[in-house]
């Protein structure tokens, strides 16, 4: 294929699977209709959502820009009379499958919201904007570009007046899936707003690193979540994402900066190792079991956030950084719910900036450990 381009509505495309596409591969979900202005005695039509992309797999090679877009809603009518005017379309969705690897830069953006119809000088009402359409894409391959993910702004309302405003049209999400069996290399991943883009992973390959990303967000713009429900991360660069969530069993491995301004969360086993700072602004956290946060840097460590867990004991930590200083800036558990073990290799030099509650602290005699705040318990 020279240039793949899926632009139209309610289309569902099975298979795309002949050599390697070498020219641009664009899918757009479908346009929406405008509502129509209400008249005197009578109301306005409301504008048809545009219809639906779904591509069930493209399992040929990509060696070309790859663009998902999701459709904006349409724009809700004015009404200057005693009818209400139409609401606009909802933009049409786009979901996507790529099990062929993508040699090249993937951009993702949902569709933003329509704006509300303006209410005029009449009784009739202004229409509502219709929402933006959200775009899905399952990755199955390898990525080795960029991958840009953006969702879609909510419009705005009318504006007021006789009648009733029409209301703002939804914003969209972008959803980002990794599935599989195999492992997979995953080029960066940047928002275009901060906050945007929802990734979740799902591929258990069974290998050291089932998915790995060269980065996750940037200084600027983190992207919104991180969500694993099977397989193991590993990221080779830095990661800013608001929202981190494990799962049972799987791990994280961080080989740069990470900051999840909102949560970073384990969940029963879903332990993780940081090999440079950590940053939440929030929480650390354990849920429904025992998890392990590793230092195993070979420079000093700054970690900020308080560590807390549903249960005492949950939250495990451990220092095997001997090269540098780890120090922790938040506190490490509650009298209520102390956290689990706290383990510092030989050689390894650790600063408790605050209180710490918890389960027992082992180190050995060539292990330095600092307790800058007082009022400190262990149970053992």
């Amino acid at each position: 294929f020279r240039r793949v381009l899926f632009r139209s509505g309610a289309v569902t495309l099975v298979d795309v699977s002949t050599g390697t596409i070498t020219g641009t591969v664009d899918i757009t979900g479908g346009l929406a209709a405008a509502g129509a202005a209400g008249v005197t005695g009578g109301n306005g039509g409301v504008g048809g959502n545009g219809g639906a992309v779904t591509v069930t797999d493209i399992t040929a090679a990509i060696s070309s820009a790859v663009t998902v877009t999701g459709a904006d809603g349409a724009n809700g009518a004015t009404s200057n009379t005693t009818g209400n005017s139409g609401a606009g379309g909802d933009g049409g969705t786009v979901a996507a499958t790529f099990s062929g690897a993508i040699n090249a830069n993937l951009t993702i953006a949902s569709g933003k919201g329509g704006n509300g119809g303006a209410a005029g000088t009449a009784s009739g009402n202004g229409g509502d904007g219709g929402a933006g359409g959200g775009v899905t894409v399952t990755l199955e391959h390898n990525v080795t570009g960029t991958i840009s993910i953006a969702d879609g702004a909510a419009g705005t309302a009318g504006a007021s007046g006789t009648g009733t405003l029409g209301a703002l049209g939804a914003a969209s999400i972008s959803t980002l899936n990794f599935t599989g069996s195999s492992a997979r290399t995953i080029g960066a991943v940047t928002a275009v707003v901060d906050g945007d883009g929802t990734l979740a992973v799902n591929n258990s390959a069974g290998t050291t690193a089932d998915v790995t990303f060269a980065s996750l967000g940037t200084s600027t713009k983190a992207l919104k979540s991180l969500t694993i429900t099977a397989g193991d991360v590993k990221v080779t660069g830095d990661t800013f994402v608001k929202t981190i969530t494990g799962a049972a069993g799987d791990l994280f491995d961080f080989d740069g900066d990470v900051t999840a301004a909102t949560e970073f969360t384990l969940i029963n086993g879903s332990n993780a190792s940081f090999a440079k700072d950590l940053t939440s602004s929030t929480l650390l956290r354990v849920t429904t079991g025992a998890s392990i946060f590793t230092f195993n840097g070979t420079e000093d460590q700054i970690v900020t956030g308080d560590f807390t867990n549903g249960t005492a004991d949950w939250v495990d930590i451990q220092n095997t950084n001997a090269a540098g200083i780890v120090t922790f800036k938040g506190l490490i558990g509650v009298t209520g719910t102390k956290a689990g073990d706290i383990t510092v290799a030989a050689g390894s030099r650790t600063v408790f900036e605050k209180v710490v509650h918890a389960e027992d602290m082992l180190h050995t005699t060539t292990a330095a450990v600092t307790y800058e705040a007082t009022g400190n318990t262990f149970t053992s």
